[in-house]
């Protein structure tokens, strides 16, 4: 019956097997690529029945994710696909996420079930369907499931939403197919939808659907939908039977639930569970399936593992969607005849062995174990993994069925390596790394590999309970596994990670929050910010990570997941041959496939390299003395002259357009010039194809930047400034998941954020490494730069040969740690001739431990000096220490000077200082003071681009809110205080967009802004500037309205400053500004903004003496005694208050949901000062903890019921006060802004009131030239 033809509205799929709409991340832009037709082809031919595309959102507020289909901009892609993907009927999935979306992307508000525009919505999807059919395909599919606005509403009591939706649609479409994915279990029995109570909706609407999709999952049970391998398979079955009895034969029932094996298919069907079936991940991992069920050969079918790591969902990394052992697209293998060895039985080796096979060449593998599987094997015996151990079968039953001789049982030795007649494939896999902390008598450590052989093999670990620590520095399914297996078998178990909580690394697709429930269900404690310093005498002595603070814990084995080095035995005896896998350098199950069907080779195409000895500076280092104002005093930089010491230095945009610098990198570099900056440094150019740590990043070696390299450079000399391009490798602080390569390193050391194992590299590919920065650092001079910056700091392959935690090399490399930064330095030098100026950027006072410190920056300094013209600095490291090299407020000024003050004490060449220089006075103390001869200055000018020129109106507040966390976040770079600077201006609201145009309109038009925060504040400045007459009344009696307030809070401060900033831009443009005015009051014949803010949601179970975060900063409410704080937001409303009570006094709980306290202030490098402050107010953090239930209690104080929600357990908690952060509700009505639109943070609240002026001023103009009056008419924003 799988194969069987599936009647569909006249139609006929050739087989009941359903491909569905899920996240690929092939788009470009909000477009079909020309990667999603092969995609969608391969599944068509591979004999699936009906293939649904991605879903495409149905109106432009909807932007989830950053490559989401606008259905707007779908219709060509669409066609592609429907030709491509015949007999199979194709069908277009239509959306809207609501409130599941995002306002990261293009839309600035999300809509909910009680805030959306319904005739648009339903417009949408009537104009989405009727491209889908004009563009070819059979007909769409409606999505109301697990991130739907339809489910939303569907959950908040709306059903009609959806049966006017479909009747619309089926009106719009006629004979055309018309599929439901409807959620009919929210999980959630205390609310939302049930199948029970979504029986009547599908009843309704079984008769306009030709199939319906019964999906469970909603807004707090994500991972639901497509779960990963804990959850049973086939999971969906008793919904899909459920609904088939509603629906009655009125429509096709397709069950959905990781149905992902063609015998559990087929019984669905046999029984009468379903009439068809969606096998989406079991097609991403063999597109083949039907056709090889068709052809009797059901055993070959490529099993999906279901794990979740490269499910991609909406991971902000933009994966390409993929499965285990199917990575997306691999590099062709190797042509060739003749007798291959394959020496080793893992993953690497039994893809290597089945992709020679197919090779048509005889293949003999050899596995030195008795099964074939290797670390595989062992993974698939952890708890909920067992499909790993279906994959090895899988390989097993290929290489028979192909004819490849295996023999396992014996280990090879070097020298049965010597016959020159047959290529070998070393496949050797890997071998335990040392722990790296001391260990001391009285405690075992134990490599989590033999652990679980020891309880696959059901060998007795211990004969009694044991304290049993579990280091964790890898974050992905080991230590989880292990926690599991050891708990259950009645261990006690502490689990100990840096992270926040365990498995931070699982996957995109994983189920975290499951896995972190699981252990704390089985009795596991999880020791989160957290590292193992030392064990000995039965104790484990624990570090904080941020604190420092140590604390002691019983311990009398340690199990050690920490990643594995390489087994390279044979390989150092045979360094020629290709090799694969784990012996490469210790990863996943994806990569070890990809690299067994294109082995590594050792082979550099620089081999032959010869190095250069350089071109010395032959220029006299001299500094420029300082004149009257240390800032605008000219300086000779080699062969240039500064006109002032203000330096737009390095740092990443996300702006790059397939690997080229964009429009946007020239409009952000050319404004910054344009402003007054002496020099401009472009972010890192990467020099070769093999580091792409992120996405958007500019690739230095692709001969195409050449053309952009000009634009870009063409635009800051406008100017008159020079500009630089910084030259970076980033080695083992990168990812293999862009370049699909293993990342580069000194010695085989992960990084502490990426935790990929590197290749400990060899001489060639040293030396490939030096010809690559020669090769960019050339082409950055023909592309018009003024010379380059080599980036041996922070974040490098140079800074990682220079630090002794990272080099543990024992040759020439490792003896002398500069030796690579000396020859690199000599080769771009030469390349670049004594005509250009060459920088190095180096690092110091990295605050970690075997990092580079302040006497390291100035040996390595001193030792380069003689072929730069100048040296910049900076402290931290990136990926462990972030917070020291961006530093958010409340750190002050010249926090790094000491670095930049040293290197100058040595040498006689120019040093860039930086650090935190916000304002001109601050950078003009550091010159004067001597810490250095040029000043970095950043976000301040990304903050104002006219910073350098001393006219600048903005000035950084170190929140980090839209540069590092965007960054951080794959977005393009953008500033809370001016937002998205340098996009393209547009503004879109409803389904069309404008211009942000500086047009003045009539000084009669007159404009009241009710509401003085900051959406209030910069829309009457906006508003003022484009000729508008602007009075703004504020209520209180100050301005900058909850942003105020915030400032109050411990080092929250710096906030005021951009009230103040505001507030003077309004001034400056004659705004009337009036306090302790409402606008209620307030008669107003014009045009009204509302910026009044939110409204206060206080929680149903509040009860006196609970009170809003707002209300104790702004002193309506006082709590003394005990004080429980509810973190609803995750950022600095919760914690800021947190801290003031405790300042105060106060005995401090804060209690969040979610598995950390502060969720969100990881991305704004806030976590680590407020965790040593919290430590040292001695305020206690709880997660994953609900608030049930308030009652006052007969002495006064508050008894608080609450749930840690992994358990299940409900508790007590007496207190004196309860305070909660929880976002407020906002308001109704026409032209709102700010947070009385949706409440959210400041920079949209500034972005809000430019995009609102600017409809407003499109209107007035508009209405002037037909000669209309100027009334109070609803436009823009909050205006239906």
């Amino acid at each position: 019956m799988l194969t069987s033809p599936w009647p569909l509205r006249g139609r006929v799929a050739p087989s009941r097997v359903l491909f569905g709409p899920h996240e690929t991340n092939l788009g470009d832009g909000r477009v079909f690529s020309s990667r999603h037709v092969p995609y969608y082809a391969a599944r068509a031919a591979g004999g699936c029945g009906v293939v649904v595309t991605e879903t495409a959102s149905v109106h432009p507020s909807d932007h989830p994710y950053a490559r989401a289909p606008l259905f707007s901009s779908c219709g060509p892609g669409w066609a592609a696909v429907a030709a491509a993907c015949g007999p199979a009927l194709v069908l277009a999935s239509l959306g809207h996420a609501g409130s599941q979306g995002s306002v990261a992307f293009s839309s600035p508000i999300m809509w909910g079930p009680d805030s959306f525009d319904r005739p648009a919505l339903v417009d949408g999807f009537r104009s989405a369907a009727l491209l889908a059919v004009s563009s070819g395909l059979d007909g769409v599919e409606i999505d109301a499931g697990q991130y739907a606005l339809l489910r939303q509403c569907v959950s908040a009591g709306c059903p009609d939403v959806v049966t006017e939706v479909l009747d619309v649609v089926r009106d719009a479409i006629g004979d055309a197919v018309l599929g439901l994915r409807l959620c009919c279990d929210e999980l959630t029995p205390w609310t939302g939808i049930t199948p029970t109570s979504i029986a009547p909706v599908v009843d309704a609407v079984a008769g306009v659907v030709d199939y319906l999709v019964p999906v469970r999952g909603g807004v707090f049970s994500t991972a639901a939908t497509r779960p990963d391998m804990h959850t049973a398979q086939g999971f969906g079955r008793a919904l899909a039977e459920a609904m088939r009895s509603v629906v009655d034969g009125r429509c096709d029932v397709v069950w959905q639930g990781s149905v992902a094996s063609p015998s559990l298919a087929l019984s669905g069907l046999e029984d009468g569970v379903c009439d068809a079936v969606e096998m989406t991940r079991a097609q991403i991992a063999d597109p083949d399936l039907v056709s090889l069920v068709r052809s009797g050969q059901v055993d070959r079918v490529r099993p999906a593992t279901l794990s979740g790591r490269w499910w991609a969902g909406r991971d902000p990394r933009n994966v390409v969607i993929s499965d285990d052992a199917a990575p997306p697209s691999s590099p062709a293998a190797a042509s060739g005849d003749g007798p291959v060895l394959v020496v080793g039985g893992g993953p690497a080796g039994l893809e290597a062995a089945r992709t020679y096979a197919l090779q048509g060449r005889p293949v003999h593998l050899v596995e030195r174990d008795s099964q074939l599987g290797g670390a595989l094997r062992l993974a698939a015996a952890l708890p909920g993994r067992s499909r790993f151990g279906l994959l090895i079968e899988w390989w097993e039953r290929e290489l028979a069925h192909l004819g490849v001789q295996v023999t396992t049982g014996r280990a090879l030795t070097p020298a049965d390596l010597s016959r020159r007649d047959v290529e070998i494939i070393l496949a050797t896999g890997s071998r335990p790394r040392p722990p790296a902390f001391p260990v001391g008598a009285g405690v075992d450590v134990i490599p989590a590999a033999e652990l679980v052989a020891t309880f696959r093999q059901n060998s007795a670990f211990r004969q009694n309970p044991a304290d049993v620590v579990i280091s964790d520095p890898v974050g992905d399914a080991v230590a989880i596994g292990v926690a599991e297996l050891l708990a259950s078998a009645g261990h006690r178990c502490t689990l100990v990670t840096p992270d926040p909580a365990a498995g931070t690394r699982l996957g995109p697709g994983a189920d975290i929050g499951g896995a972190h429930a699981r252990l704390l269900r089985a009795g596991v404690t999880i020791a989160a910010f957290t590292e193992v310093r030392s064990v000995a005498d039965g104790v484990a002595s624990l570090r904080d990570v941020h604190t420092g603070s140590v604390r002691e814990v019983p311990c009398t084995v340690v199990v050690d997941c920490v990643q594995r080095l390489p087994d390279d035995t044979l390989w150092s005896a045979r360094p020629d041959l290709p090799r694969a896998g784990d012996c490469v350098a210790p990863r996943g199950i994806q990569e070890a496939v990809r690299e067994g069907r294109a082995p590594v080779s050792g082979n550099s195409r620089y081999s032959d390299y010869s190095r250069s000895q350089g071109v010395r500076a032959v220029r006299p280092a001299a500094r420029t003395a300082l004149g009257p104002d240390p800032l605008f005093t000219p300086l000779q930089l080699g062969p240039l002259r500064l006109r002032n010491r203000v330096v737009f230095a390095a740092h990443l945009t996300g702006f790059a357009e397939d690997g080229l610098p964009s429009r946007r990198h020239v409009d952000h570099y050319a404004a910054r010039a344009a402003g007054g900056a002496g020099l401009v440094i472009t972010e890192e150019h990467a020099v070769h194809p093999g580091d792409r740590p992120y996405e958007q990043m500019i690739r230095g070696h692709d001969p195409r930047v050449l053309d952009a390299y000009r634009r870009l450079t063409d635009a800051v000399h406008t100017h008159d400034v020079p500009v630089l391009a910084q030259l970076n490798h980033n080695g083992p602080q990168s990812s293999g998941l862009y370049s699909q390569a293993p990342v580069w390193g000194p010695s085989a050391v992960p990084d502490p954020m990426f935790r990929e194992v590197p290749v400990a590299m060899t001489l060639g590919q040293i030396d490939e490494l030096i010809a690559a920065y020669a090769d960019v650092a050339a082409r950055c001079v023909e592309g018009g730069f003024d010379g380059v910056e080599v980036q041996a700091s922070q974040a490098s392959i140079l800074r990682a040969f220079l630090a002794p935690d990272t080099n543990l090399r024992t040759d020439a490399y490792g003896i002398a740690r500069t030796r690579l930064l000396e020859e690199v330095v000599d080769a771009v030098r030469a390349a670049i001739g004594p005509d250009r100026v060459l920088g190095v950027r180096l690092g110091g006072g990295e605050d970690v431990p075997g990092g580079l410190t302040i006497d390291d920056a100035v040996a390595a300094a001193r030792l380069v000096e003689p072929s730069v013209d100048y040296l910049s600095t900076s402290v931290g490291l990136a990926t462990r220490t972030l917070e020291l090299v961006e530093a958010p407020s409340p750190v002050p000024a010249g926090y790094a000077a000491a670095l930049p003050s040293a290197v100058r004490a040595a040498v006689s060449v120019p040093v860039l200082g930086a650090g935190r220089y916000t304002r001109p006075d601050d950078a003009r103390a550091a010159l004067a003071a001597g810490h250095c001869d040029l000043v970095g200055v950043v976000r301040g000018q990304i903050a104002d681009p006219e910073w350098a020129s001393g006219t600048g109106a903005r000035t950084c507040i170190g929140c980090n809110q839209e540069c590092t966390a965007n960054v951080g976040m794959n977005r393009p770079l953008s500033c809370a205080v001016t937002p998205r600077p340098d996009d393209d201006r547009r503004v879109r609201h409803g389904t069309g967009s404008i211009m942000v145009g500086s047009s003045p309109v009539s000084n009669s038009a007159e404009l009241l802004v009710v509401g003085g925060g900051p959406a209030g504040l910069r829309a009457a400045a906006s508003a003022a500037q484009r000729g508008m007459r602007v009075r703004l009344v504020e209520r209180s009696d100050h301005f900058g309205g909850t942003l105020a307030l915030a400032a109050r809070a411990p080092g929250r401060g710096e906030l005021a400053v951009l009230v103040e900033d505001l507030v003077a831009e309004c001034r400056a443009v004659g705004v009337e500004l009036c306090t302790g005015v409402s606008g209620d009051v307030v008669t107003h014949r014009g045009i009204r903004i509302v910026a009044t803010g939110g409204i206060p949601d206080r929680p149903a179970w509040a009860v006196e003496a609970v009170h809003d975060v707002v209300d104790v900063l702004d002193g309506s409410a006082d709590p003394r005694g005990e004080v429980l704080i509810v973190d609803g937001t995750g950022f600095h409303e919760a914690t800021s208050v947190a801290e003031l009570l405790a300042e105060r006094g106060c005995a401090v709980e804060v209690v969040a949901a979610a598995m950390v306290v502060g969720q969100d202030l990881g991305l704004t490098l806030h976590r680590p000062m407020f965790r040593r402050r919290a430590a040292a107010l001695g305020i206690t953090c709880t997660p994953d903890t609900v608030v049930l239930a308030a009652a006052r209690t007969s002495t006064g104080r508050v008894a608080v019921t609450l749930l840690h929600h992994p358990t299940g357990r409900e508790y007590t908690r007496e207190v004196d006060a309860v305070v909660v952060a929880t976002p407020p509700r906002p308001r109704e009505g026409p032209n709102r802004i700010g947070d009385a639109l949706a409440p959210r943070r400041v920079g949209a609240a500034i972005a809000d009131a430019e995009r609102l002026v600017a409809e407003i001023v499109l209107a007035e103009t508009n209405r002037s030239a037909v000669g209309a009056s100027t009334n109070s008419t609803h436009v823009g924003l909050g205006g239906r």
